[in-house]
């Protein structure tokens, strides 16, 4: 049976793993557009906010709402539209 003093000391002996740093998020326009990459019309409700997004052809570029962002990204049917 081990004492206390041999758990304590195991504790201590182990070392301590910090967390690791948060790789840091890109930063997004206050007021992004999104430009549509693929062929064809496309229409989609914002998974936030509830906005319906209309595209009607390749390289449309359209406003959206920063809170549907993340999401609509995620789709890999759009890309940022730069300044």
């Amino acid at each position: 049976m081990s004492c206390c003093g041999q758990k304590r000391l195991a504790l201590t002996a182990t070392p301590r793993r910090t967390p690791a740093a948060e790789a840091p998020r890109p930063v997004r326009p206050a007021n992004p557009a999104l430009r549509y990459l693929k062929e064809g019309a496309l229409a989609l409700r914002g998974p936030q906010t509830g906005r319906v997004y209309s595209f009607d052809a390749a390289g449309q570029a359209t406003a959206v709402d920063p809170k549907d962002l993340e999401a609509l990204l995620r789709t890999r049917l759009f890309e940022i539209v730069e300044g």
